[in-house]
Parts: structure tokens; C-alpha cells; sequence
């Protein structure tokens, strides 16, 4: 199963950035660099998925 997570960090400055990974079998095998909004998180890690693994990532999980 590969499952693409969306980490939210708070910055000292009190921006937000969302950085993605991707885990298959417990393991991180992808990992981005932050994006502004969760939802361009999401988009990127997608498309490694498509791009890496030739699938969509079976699940995703905002933490």
C-alpha cells in the first residue's frame, strides 16, 4: 500500500508550510519540500507518485 501523509509544521516566524512523504510497507521512500497550503502539498506528492511509482498513492492522511 503506498500512502502519501501531509505534515502541517509551524515556523518560529509563525508561517505554516506543508511538507508531504510518501510511505509503502512502513517505510519513507519519498519526501517533498514545503508547500504554502495542504492542498499544494497533496498535488505534488501525487504527481511523484504518478511520476516515480507510475500509480496514485492508495491513501492519504493529513496529520
Amino acid at each position: 500500500m503506498i500512502e502519501l501523509m501531509i505534515d502541517q509544521w509551524n515556523l518560529p516566524d509563525g508561517s505554516v508550510r506543508y511538507l508531504w512523504s510518501v510511505w509503502r510497507s512502513g517505510k519513507r521512500i519519498g519526501l517533498g519540500e514545503g508547500a504554502p497550503t495542504s492542498e499544494d502539498a497533496e498535488t505534488a506528492g501525487r504527481l511523484w507518485c504518478q511520476t516515480n511509482l507510475a500509480q496514485a498513492p492508495d491513501r492519504v492522511t493529513r496529520l
